[in-house]
């Protein structure tokens, strides 16, 4: 998503928040998010989640379509039939993991394999029949936790 719509949600929050009499402040504990969450939104230096986006629609007085890009004209989708807001992005914007969520995928797969690795091995009373294969066993789990781990940082 370009800076020319990170903008556009930076000035719609500004002048809402404004028009509503609300501090920054204010804002976040009305919403629920922290302060400077909200400084970033209104810097333009975050695009907020789809989530966010909803609580600010509802408590500024702004329709959700004016966060689309392009202002679309809202289509009728499952959530819109269930009763959900829904905020529609362009493909580019697809939802990228933040730094703590990686950090929790990348110990929990570690350890997760380990765990598998020290069943499988405690299970099988043949394997491994030398050391080679040890070493080959460990070398492979090794190869695919790092393929995980480039694809979860990439």
């Amino acid at each position: 998503m370009g800076n020319y719509h990170k903008e556009k949600i930076s000035n719609l929050v500004k002048e809402g928040r404004a028009s509503k009499g609300y501090t920054q402040r204010e804002l976040s504990e009305i919403i629920g998010v922290s302060l400077r969450s909200i400084q970033r939104i209104e810097n333009a230096d975050v695009l907020p989640r789809a989530y966010t986006l909803k609580l600010l629609s509802q408590h500024l007085g702004l329709p959700p379509d004016i966060w689309h890009e392009n202002n679309p004209t809202p289509d009728k989708t499952l959530a819109q039939q269930s009763g959900l807001e829904s905020f529609h992005f362009s493909a580019s914007d697809r939802r990228q993991l933040n730094h703590r969520q990686r950090l929790i995928l990348t110990f929990g797969i570690g350890i997760l394999l380990t765990l598998l690795l020290a069943a499988f091995l405690t299970q099988s009373s043949a394997f491994p029949e030398t050391d080679f294969e040890f070493l080959l066993l460990l070398t492979s789990t090794i190869c695919l936790y790092t393929l995980i781990l480039l694809f979860i940082w990439k």
